[in-house]
C-alpha cells in the first residue's frame, strides 16, 4: 500500500479572481478619468466661450457701448440765441399761422438755435460685451467756441415758475467740480452686457457760444487702455449753448397761447 501527502483541494475560480479585481478598477480608473477631462474641458470651453464671443465682437467692430443723448425740450420761461437773424415770411412771422408746437421745434433744430444760460442733456449707456465695461468719466467735449450769439433771440413766455437746474458743468470752465479728482463722475460705473447706466449733464455757460458733444472715458475687460466714445444726440446733432449777448439784432416774441412768433424790437436785450 502505498502512502504520501495527499495534494491540497483546487478551489474553483482561484485563477480569476485576481484578473477580474483588476479589470474593474482599470475600468474605474478609465470612467474617473474620462470624466474629469470631460468636467475640465467642458468647464474650459465654457469659460472661454464668453471670452470668445467678445473677441469676435471686436473683430466684427461692433461697438463695445450703444450710447444715446437728448436734450431736454425747451420750456416756457426759457430762450434760445441764433447766430444771425431768421428770414421772415408773410405777416412778418417765423410760422405760418396755425403752427404747432413740433413746428417750433423743427424751427430750432433746423436753424441749430442755441440755448441760453443752461441746459441738460441725459445720456444712457449701455454695454454690449459680456467681460465688465468700467465707466471712468462723462463729460462735455467742447468742438467749437466762440463770442456768444447775438444775431437774434427767441423767448418761451412763462405761465409760470420756470425750472431751476442744478449745475454740473460749466463751459466757461470745464472742470471736475469739488470733491472728485480727475473726473466729473462722482463714482465709477461698472456694467455688463445688457446693463444700462443713466447719466444726467447740466451744462452751463455765460460768457461765450458752445458747440460740444458727450465724451465717455472707459476701461474695457482688463485693459489698462482708456477708451473713449463720443456722443451726439438721436439724430447725430452737437449739442450748442451760449452765453447771453447784451444785446440781439433782433428779437422774436409771440403772444400767449400762440405760435405767432414776430420780430417785436431790434437793439435789444431778450
Amino acid at each position: 500500500m502505498t502512502t504520501g501527502t495527499a495534494p491540497p483541494p483546487t478551489q474553483e475560480g482561484d485563477g480569476e479572481a485576481e484578473p477580474g479585481r483588476i479589470t474593474r478598477a482599470r475600468r474605474w480608473i478609465v470612467t474617473a478619468v474620462a470624466g474629469a477631462l470631460a468636467t475640465l474641458v467642458s468647464t474650459v470651453i465654457l469659460g472661454a466661450w464668453p471670452w470668445l464671443l467678445d473677441r469676435w465682437a471686436d473683430l466684427r467692430g461692433q461697438p463695445h457701448l450703444i450710447t444715446t443723448a437728448y436734450a431736454e425740450e425747451v420750456r416756457v420761461g426759457e430762450t434760445v440765441a441764433f447766430q444771425r437773424p431768421l428770414p421772415l415770411g408773410p405777416g412778418q412771422t417765423l410760422l405760418p399761422p396755425g403752427s404747432r408746437d413740433k413746428d417750433v421745434r423743427d424751427l430750432l433744430r433746423r436753424e441749430k438755435a442755441a440755448r441760453t444760460h443752461g441746459m441738460t442733456v441725459t445720456v444712457v449707456l449701455r454695454s454690449t460685451r459680456r467681460e465688465t465695461i468700467r465707466i471712468l468719466d462723462v463729460h462735455p467735449r467742447i468742438l467749437q467756441t466762440a463770442p456768444s450769439w447775438n444775431g437774434a433771440c427767441m423767448d418761451f413766455p412763462s405761465q409760470g415758475d420756470a425750472p431751476v437746474y442744478e449745475v454740473a458743468a460749466d463751459l466757461d470752465d470745464l472742470r471736475p467740480g469739488k470733491g472728485r479728482k480727475g473726473g466729473f463722475l462722482k463714482k465709477n460705473l461698472d456694467l455688463v452686457e445688457g446693463e444700462r447706466a443713466t447719466v444726467e449733464i447740466t451744462a452751463t455757460a455765460a460768457k461765450r457760444y458752445y458747440r460740444w458733444d458727450v465724451q465717455v472715458d472707459y476701461l474695457y475687460g482688463d485693459s489698462p487702455e482708456v477708451r473713449h466714445v463720443y456722443v451726439r444726440d438721436p439724430a447725430g446733432e452737437e449739442f450748442r449753448l451760449t452765453g447771453e449777448a447784451k444785446r440781439y439784432r433782433e428779437y422774436y416774441s409771440r403772444p400767449t397761447y400762440s405760435n405767432d412768433y414776430r420780430r417785436v424790437a431790434g437793439e435789444k436785450a431778450c
